[in-house]
């Protein structure tokens, strides 16, 4: 079974290519690695290659998405805004996964779900904040909790900073000396 490819698929991989190529040969000279690291600080769930493709485009960008994912904000893209090209991973269902017999539940939803295998990749464009208009975005910002400690709350953050490999100490409040220290 063969797949269809839209007419110039392999062009524009091939351009994004030549760019990704030509972002990383950048970054062995002058101060490219700083600003590549502030760009990706700005996006910490792209991958390198995203987040070069990202700077090079728009190397002011600060929260970039996907058409619907705007849609879905109350955020509409601008007429006439010009995406910015990164590569979406092409993950298709594993046909080598067959059913098992008297697999639990969970399981039969793993498998219908299906293992998914990386194949490729297709370039897809994603805009910027300031590329759309529309409602605003939603602020998420920390709070302090207020009332009583919950029961086992230090046990339990002590046990996922120790499973990290890190070891937690009480100590008494001195000058500046932080109260708990962390080793490794």
């Amino acid at each position: 079974m063969s797949t269809k490819r839209e007419p110039g698929t392999d062009d524009r991989l091939a351009r994004i290519h030549q760019r990704l190529t030509s972002a990383v040969t950048e970054l062995t000279q002058s101060d490219a690695w700083m600003r590549m690291l502030r760009v990706a600080s700005r996006f910490p769930t792209y991958s390198p290659s995203n987040v070069l493709l990202i700077a090079m485009q728009r190397p002011d960008a600060t929260n970039v998405a996907g058409l619907r994912t705007w849609n879905s904000l109350g955020r509409r893209v601008r007429r006439a805004e010009k995406g910015v090209a990164i590569l979406a991973p092409c993950l298709y269902k594993d046909a080598s996964c067959a059913p098992v017999p008297d697999q639990t539940a969970a399981a039969d939803r793993a498998h219908e779900e299906g293992d998914r295998v990386l194949r490729g990749f297709r370039v897809v464009h994603v805009f910027d904040v300031t590329q759309t208009e529309g409602e605003p975005l939603p602020t998420v910002a920390p709070t302090q909790l207020r009332g009583p400690v919950p029961p086992q709350l230090w046990e339990s953050l002590t046990g996922v900073i120790e499973r990290d490999g890190f070891k937690l100490e009480r100590g008494p409040l001195r000058r500046r000396v932080p109260p708990y220290t962390l080793r490794r």
